[in-house]
């Protein structure tokens, strides 16, 4: 290995499950950024006390696979990103040494610092060593405060788009510059952006080659307000390119994709990003068959395993197996059990190699649903050659298993020590064994889940696993997002268990009528998408089995037929679009109706953009209702964090105030709590349903600020100066603060502290809230460095 090599020993390798491979199975083809093999890193911002040293560690030495040093490839960053010309570079390292297992693919990876005083900030950045084109640059806030040259500038859209377009023209080849394609308003509307989020402007673009579209080939770069650009990914393979010209044509695809295409019914989440069982909701609608939701190999026409591409590897079964009502089945235990009690369990059960021992147990609460708690274990092997261990998660009071995951380790070669396998089982052995595992692992399998899914490995693959995915049914309709996954070794061995979901099915939908017949649903399906040809990246990643090469093949690939971002469904019973890709906060599903010509119209669209306020069904957002003390709090938690609905905050303990998890006001309390925007008293009693005055909504204000200490040092009618009702105001010092920062100006002379609040006028506060970020000195500082 070259000296300037990186190396790192043993480090652990995780087996990438059904869990993991679902996920990518599930999404379909069309979804934004649904398969993107990225060979960029995340850049990570650190604080530390600086030792004062200045050791250089570049060099001019080239490693093999590379055509320049780490040396000439910093000059390439600072002459891309001319502020690191002040920076240190901590490390230098040739290649993906945080991947695992590590990949010495031809990439300088600089860890980089600035030093202010006695403290330092660092982050990342990654560099192409053949190309030397900048791969992964992100400029912390907190930093670019400190180094920008032109604080008070302040450019446009327009401006920063052409800054953006410059640099790129500059640091891009000629040929991938000449293939940009645009998708800026798609990547922008794909996600709900925060209004208290630092700002720039943000643009996406797709790099086409051979005049055809890649899912791997796209750049995300980031302008500052004041004109600086200080975030750029750049997404690309290392596999080569075939020819773009297909065997089966346009016309001849698209008929074979109508001809076959079909819907069938599910239960389907409003939000797949939502962390809570308890709060996730669910709506009936039509989705594709899977195996129309796949790309297609444009020289024979058969959908590809969106994993690594394989044709043989797809795995879906046609007629879906139902579980026998025989057998073994699942029984709840009748009182807690304890860690020792589940190792026991999962022993029985599962069958945990003896030479595997319990070296930590936890109880804690289970991340999808704080209120059931879990034992967590750990086993380590004894053996020292394998270094491998296995984690598990089970259910305390029931001993229901909901994990069960094995790990092996590898050194940095990728050199795998596998554990000794028995006698290979038979296909039909397997079957039946997993389903017998599923059976006697899962509550009232027999009744809601059918097996669905069968993935068998490759005929290469040093250690062979078989992959069942068994999916959930309710009233004969799949429920989305709630199945089984398991893995087996070729002797039976469970390689992994995974329970995803578990919804409570009194939950969902009761009523299973549907307005939308399943012929219109295909229709209509049909009526938005068509086949694109197009490059589709596949493998690079480890599998369980074998490790497949990356690899690109020509495709043709379902795509909405008009600019939709997210993942969309309809809604079988009000034959509606329905975007789950960012849940209930979404804007593009209903349209504002009852703001046109309000006085606050600017202000209302603008905070609806931000998920802050959400139209209901009927389109309306009542401006000038008035406003709950609580729909304050959720108004600006959302601000900051647009999916704090479909969060999981916490358990059913009290949180504070005597508000528990079932308000609705629960998360955004939590948050304000978390951030120091309330005055924390442990004998507050909370009334969040009270409607918030403009004198309440002013000492909110300077709590969110962090000036609710100084605003009492400010309680005479002088410090409300010009103010004609001053005397009858509660807290002049909130107030007065609040108006001298123009958040809550007088309104003919008075300030009015007992009126209500509306929406509309709390949406203008929080947009000069929004305004004053940067400009004071504690309010979202910590928040705005990164």
């Amino acid at each position: 290995m070259n000296t300037n090599q990186t190396s790192k020993h043993h480090v652990k390798k995780v087996i990438v499950t059904m869990a993991a491979l679902l996920i990518l199975l599930q999404q379909p083809a069309w979804a934004a950024d649904s398969k993107v093999a990225s060979i960029t890193t995340q850049a990570t911002l650190e604080e530390s006390e600086s030792s004062g040293e200045d050791l250089k560690v570049t060099s001019n030495d080239i490693p093999k696979g590379a055509s320049i040093s780490s040396e000439q490839a910093w000059q390439k960053l600072i002459s891309a990103f001319p502020m690191l010309s002040d920076a240190t570079v901590s490390s230098a390292e040739y290649g993906k040494t945080n991947s695992y297992p590590p990949d010495y693919t031809q990439v300088w990876t600089f860890n980089i610092s600035y030093s202010f005083g006695n403290s330092s900030f660092g982050f990342s950045a990654t560099i192409d060593a053949v190309s030397g084109e900048a791969l992964s640059v992100h400029l912390p806030s907190n930093i670019l405060e400190r180094l920008s040259t032109a604080k008070d500038k302040i450019v446009t859209d327009k401006e920063a788009e052409v800054i953006a377009k410059q640099w790129l023209s500059k640091n891009l080849k000629n040929a991938d510059y000449a293939g940009l394609h645009d998708h800026s308003e798609i990547y922008m509307n794909s996600e709900t952006p925060s209004l208290f989020a630092p700002t720039s402007y943000n643009y996406y673009y797709t790099i086409w080659v051979n005049g055809l579209p890649s899912d791997v080939e796209s750049i995300n770069i980031s302008v500052s307000r004041s004109g600086d650009v200080v975030s750029y990914n750049r997404h690309k393979t290392t596999a080569a390119y075939p020819s773009a010209t297909p065997t089966l044509s346009q016309s001849a695809m698209d008929t074979k994709y109508r001809d076959s295409f079909d819907v069938e019914l599910a239960y389907i989440p409003e939000s797949i990003y939502s962390n809570s069982i308890q709060k996730q909701k669910y709506f009936l609608g039509y989705k594709p068959l899977d195996s129309h939701v796949y790309s297609f190999d444009a020289h024979t026409g058969k959908p590809l395993d969106s994993l690594n591409g394989n044709i043989e590897q797809l795995g879906l079964l046609d007629k879906k197996i139902d579980l026998p009502q025989s057998g073994d089945p699942f029984v709840s235990s009748s009182k807690s059990i304890s860690a020792d009690d589940a190792a026991a369990l999962l022993a029985t059960k599962i069958g945990v190699p003896q030479e595997y021992i319990l070296e930590n147990k936890q109880a804690q609460s289970k991340w999808d649903d704080p209120s059931t708690k879990t034992w967590n274990l750990h086993w380590r092997s004894a053996n020292d050659s394998m270094n491998s261990d296995i984690s598990a998660e089970v259910n305390v009071k029931t001993g229901q298993v909901y994990s069960y995951n094995s790990f092996i380790s590898y050194s940095s070669q990728g050199e795998i020590t596998y554990p000794t396998q028995g006698p290979a089982l038979t296909d039909t052995q397997l079957q039946q064994k997993a389903i017998k595992l599923v059976t006697n692992l899962v509550p009232n399998a027999s009744n809601e889940y059918k097996l669905a899914y069968i993935s068998t490995p490759k005929a290469k693959a040093k250690q062979p696993t078989y992959n069942y995915h068994f999916q959930r049914y309710f009233n004969g309709i799949p429920v989305s997002n709630n199945q089984v996954q398991l893995a087996l070794s070729a002797d039976g061995t469970v390689q992994s268990f995974y329970l995803g979901g578990n919804v409570d099915l009194t939950k969902l939908p009761q009523n299973s009528k549907t307005s939308v017949s399943k012929e219109e649903a295909r229709n209509v399906y049909l009526s938005k998408l068509n086949l694109q040809l197009k490059y589709g990246n596949y493998g690079g990643m480890w599998s369980g089995s074998v490790e497949s090469p990356a690899i690109t093949k020509l495709v043709y690939a379902p795509q909405w037929s008009e600019s939709t971002s997210g993942t969309v469904w309809l809604d079988a019973q009000s034959g509606k679009w329905r975007n789950t890709y960012y849940g209930a906060v979404s804007t593009t599903s209903v349209e504002a109706k009852d703001i046109k010509d309000h006085p606050s119209e600017k202000s209302l669209l603008e905070i609806i953009k931000h998920g802050i306020l959400i139209p209901d069904e009927q389109g309306n957002v009542h401006p000038d209702a008035t406003l709950k003390a609580g729909d304050w709090l959720n108004m600006s938690a959302r601000a900051l964090y647009p999916t704090i609905d479909s969060m999981n905050r916490g358990g059913t303990e009290t949180l504070y105030g005597g508000i528990t998890s079932e308000s609705p006001y629960y998360n955004s309390l939590q948050s304000f709590i978390e951030l120091g925007w309330l005055n924390y008293n442990v004998n507050t009693v909370l009334n969040l349903d009270k409607v918030l005055t403009r004198d309440e909504l002013a000492v909110s204000l300077v709590s969110m600020l962090q000036y609710e200490k100084l605003s009492h040092f400010y309680n005479e009618n002088s410090d409300v100066a010009g103010i004609s009702d001053a005397s009858s105001i509660p807290h002049k010092g909130a107030v007065g603060i609040t108006m001298k920062l123009g958040l809550l100006p007088a309104l003919d002379g008075k300030f009015l502290p007992d009126r209500a609040v509306t929406r509309a006028e709390a949406s203008e506060v929080l947009l000069r809230l929004a305004d004053l970020i940067g400009k004071t000195d504690r309010f979202m500082s910590e928040n705005y460095r990164y």
